[in-house]
């Protein structure tokens, strides 16, 4: 259970991180909302806001997984019923030349 299988967690492209390392992935962690993370500028007087930025590998204690999405789940049901299927073929059928037994 890792950032990037919670539904928090939002992927950061190298364009938006160029202060972090470039051969780690990074997002933001986007379960609560954004804070003030720097001063105000003193060209403007607006604060700067943002999500905490975590690795994709981290983790934490409020880990929620992404909802599967409709598709996904059909396809996962139907894979899952294949996987049945042929297991049933596999242990029903004969074995090495002996008939099957029930």
């Amino acid at each position: 259970m890792t950032c990037t299988e919670c539904k928090f967690y939002q992927p950061l492209q190298s364009w938006q991180r160029p202060y972090l390392p470039v051969n780690v992935r990074f997002g933001e962690c986007r379960r609560s909302p954004p804070v003030a993370s720097r001063q105000p500028d003193e060209r403007d007087h607006q604060y700067q806001a943002s999500f905490p930025t975590v690795e994709a590998n981290d983790w934490c204690g409020q880990f929620a997984p992404r909802a599967a999405f409709g598709g996904q789940r059909r396809v996962d049901q139907a894979n899952a019923a294949l996987d049945t299927a042929s297991h049933q073929d596999a242990t029903d059928a004969a074995v090495c030349g002996l008939p099957a037994t029930k």
